[in-house]
């Protein structure tokens, strides 16, 4: 599906002229770094992206287990969306980002923990191969019985950090605009939340932590007003601009003696 084509103004949660020049303004962004950007509603194409990379790059980025339909074959389209850019000229995606709506029935903690968050209905065959999950995040114990948009299946491998970036914001303002849920969702390396996680994702908190298998995350999330306001806000659609600047363009940084903490 073409990019323009996925987006349904008649249907946004934002102004329909507003948001219909804001989806423009964001397709306009792909040409200019010039990659062409499909989108999906088939979570299979995630699967299909990721077994298209090299073994080596295979053994670094992990396919995402929410997003995967090996666990997960029966997400409706109307649930799920990804976003691939492909640099003109070339014939294979490089970058991808996806978003999914799930309905948490009971606890994200619980639910996580005892990985049907992970891995659907074979929770317990992947149990008996010693795979576990323990979450301390206290906004994981709060998320109960709704919808969440878990922000996931980040892959890049073009090299090129700007369409990144770009599919991200397509894929917050589609999420913003068309999806009911409590908030957006996701898990991310301490690493990269403290150099993308706001900037990027638009992620306000960020709590300690989500333990799986041997890897340590931080649970991140924006509640759903939250981020259609900052949708609505015309320089969401310039994505070349960090999130967290524009939120604060009053804030003046101040040389410090000693490094200052990122508040979480």
């Amino acid at each position: 599906m073409e990019f323009i084509d996925a987006f349904d103004p008649d249907n946004a949660a934002c102004e329909r002229k507003f948001a219909f020049r804001s989806w423009t303004r964001i397709a306009a962004s792909f040409e200019e770094l010039g990659y062409r950007v499909h989108v999906t509603r088939r979570m299979a194409d995630v699967r299909a992206f990721w077994e298209r990379l090299p073994d080596a790059k295979r053994q670094v980025i992990r396919m995402p287990p929410v997003q995967d339909v090996a666990y997960h074959p029966n997400v409706l389209p109307e649930d799920f969306i990804a976003f691939q850019a492909t640099r003109a000229g070339d014939n294979a995606p490089t970058a991808m980002v996806g978003a999914r709506r799930v309905w948490v029935e009971r606890s994200l903690k619980e639910e996580m923990e005892d990985l049907t968050f992970w891995y659907g209905d074979r929770a317990e065959e992947m149990r008996k191969q010693g795979r576990r999950c323990e979450v301390s995040a206290p906004s994981a114990r709060e998320i109960d019985s709704e919808h969440i948009a878990w922000m996931g299946a980040g892959m890049n491998v073009s090299g090129d950090p700007l369409i990144y970036r770009a599919i991200v914001r397509a894929s917050l303002f589609y999420v913003a605009t068309h999806w009911r849920f409590k908030a957006t969702v996701s898990i991310v390396e301490r690493s990269t939340f403290r150099v993308h996680g706001f900037d990027w994702y638009g992620f306000r908190r960020n709590e300690m932590a989500v333990y799986r298998d041997d890897n340590e995350f931080l649970l991140a999330t924006m509640p759903r007003r939250e981020l259609l306001a900052e949708a609505r806000h015309a320089a969401f659609a310039d994505v070349g601009k960090p999130l967290l600047s524009r939120r604060h363009p009053a804030v003046v940084p101040v040389p410090a003696a000693e490094p200052v903490p990122v508040a979480g």
